[in-house]
């Protein structure tokens, strides 16, 4: 991971972790989150890149995280959604039937992702409790969006589906 100055290019600042970067960070704070091959989220200070600290999955964290009222949403190949307080306690892990290559959205106390198992998400922010699962026909390793109250999601079926953000049941 490295930090580079806006102006100049010139490096601020590289943090190696155990394995490759291959999620987005997301930042707030002062903090950057990032997911790694090494099985772990991490918290970094955004101006120094020191860790503030680590959190172990249970495999490769490709799915980039999201960050909502001081909670930091991740999902992991070992098929769980993460829900980290922004001091790196696990709230609650939610399992899905595959791996999550999707990055979460949050929308109205619900957090939408996709799985591997061919299924998009609804999962209750504060609990971790599944309140739908759709299957869409295909793995679901893209970002959802969630907009007038649908949510809309591709799959490796060469579908974009929408589906009302309140129910499991396709949308017109």
């Amino acid at each position: 991971m490295y930090a580079l100055d806006a102006r100049t290019g010139a490096v601020r600042w590289r943090r190696q972790t155990g394995g490759a970067v291959d999620s987005t960070p997301a930042l707030a704070g002062g903090v950057l989150y990032i997911g790694s091959d090494d099985h772990r989220v991490y918290a970094l200070n955004a101006a120094t890149g020191t860790v503030r600290w680590t959190l172990r999955t249970g495999k490769a964290v490709v799915s980039s995280p999201f960050v909502h009222a001081g909670v930091v949403y991740v999902g992991s190949d070992d098929g769980d959604l993460y829900a980290i307080t922004s001091s790196g306690r696990k709230l609650w892990a939610c399992s899905t039937g595959g791996a999550i290559h999707s990055s979460p959205v949050f929308y109205r106390g619900v957090v939408y992702v996709g799985s591997d198992d061919g299924k998009i998400y609804a999962i209750a922010a504060a609990t971790g409790v599944v309140r739908w699962a759709h299957q869409t026909g295909g793995e679901v390793q893209s970002t959802p969006v969630v907009a007038g109250g649908s949510v809309y999601v591709g799959s490796d079926n060469n579908e974009v589906l929408k589906m009302p953000a309140a129910t499991a049941g396709p949308g017109g």
